[in-house]
């Protein structure tokens, strides 16, 4: 019934429930990244996720934030999304906040009144992975998808009440000339206004592109 990949996760999440509702990432191609490899994406069906989570509430007392796994969630179809919140909510009546990973894709795909609707029935934060602000890093690490884009979705998803935590990584461009990338970031944030902001550093593993 469970799947025995590693499970990834926001820092912030480290004292949330992790509930795996698919396996690997929808676009699983940027090349810095190997967090999923060789992990065929897969939306679980309903019958594994509930039962995943009473398995979870049989052994868990007290759960106030859960975290839906593995590297983009959203992209889950709306009403089989919100079958699983609902029932989140029916069986983890004490929990408080319901968060995931959001693709460029996902965003793209859902409309406002998905959103709105998703964001009615329990998910009130996404984290979304820009990694810069510069439309030459993005398509160097193959994110699909320019700056304006990107910073489309993002407003987007504030537009219709998500709070957003949103990453970029430093050391993307190695030891070439940063600042263009900065000076870009800079900007991509102060237009998107995230109420979260990371700054990761790079780290490459011997199966990324990148590496």
């Amino acid at each position: 019934m469970f799947n025995r990949n590693v499970i990834y996760r926001p820092p912030s999440e480290a004292f949330s429930l992790i509930l795996q509702v698919t396996n690997g990432c929808s676009h699983n191609r940027c090349s810095f990244c190997s967090m999923y490899k060789g992990v065929p994406f897969r939306i679980k069906s309903l019958e594994e996720i509930k039962a995943e989570i009473d398995y979870f509430r049989n052994r868990t007392r007290y759960v106030e934030r859960v975290f839906l796994a593995d590297g983009d969630a959203l992209i889950i179809p709306t009403e089989k999304l919100i079958e699983i919140l609902k029932y989140i909510k029916k069986v983890f009546s004490e929990c408080k906040r319901v968060s995931t990973y959001a693709s460029p894709k996902s965003l793209e795909l859902k409309s406002e009144e998905e959103l709105k609707e998703i964001k009615n029935n329990g998910i009130s934060l996404l984290y979304i992975g820009a990694e810069s602000g510069s439309d030459e890093v993005l398509r160097k690490i193959n994110k699909g998808v320019t700056s304006k884009e990107l910073g489309d979705l993002i407003l987007k998803a504030r537009k219709v009440g998500f709070k957003t935590s949103v990453t970029f990584i430093a050391g993307i461009l190695g030891d070439k000339d940063f600042r263009e990338n900065a000076e870009a970031t800079g900007k991509f944030i102060s237009r998107c206004e995230p109420d979260y902001v990371g700054i990761l550093s790079l780290m490459l593993e011997e199966n990324s592109d990148l590496y």
